[in-house]
């Protein structure tokens, strides 16, 4: 857990050094994702949307939804296996 905990503080470090280009941002973000569980990355959603939901907010949305639905169809693939 303290590995993802300074993968996390790492992650806002980098985003916070791009956030000046949206196309680094989005770039840092999708990477970053990658890495996190589940809680980490709602943990990252909650603190994107205050640091830069004014600026990016329409970024964030197709990101966060993006994650989603993929999180979501992994699930149903691992299910889907199973049976």
């Amino acid at each position: 857990m303290m590995l993802n905990y300074n993968m996390l503080t790492y992650s806002k470090s980098i985003l916070s050094k791009v956030s000046f280009n949206k196309y680094l941002l989005k770039k840092e973000l999708n990477k970053t994702m990658a890495f996190l569980a589940p809680q980490e990355i709602y943990t990252l959603k909650s603190w994107c949307y205050k640091k830069y939901g004014n600026k990016h907010k329409c970024m964030l949305i197709k990101i966060f939804l993006h994650e989603k639905l993929a999180s979501t169809c992994n699930v149903n693939l691992t299910l889907i296996k199973k049976l």
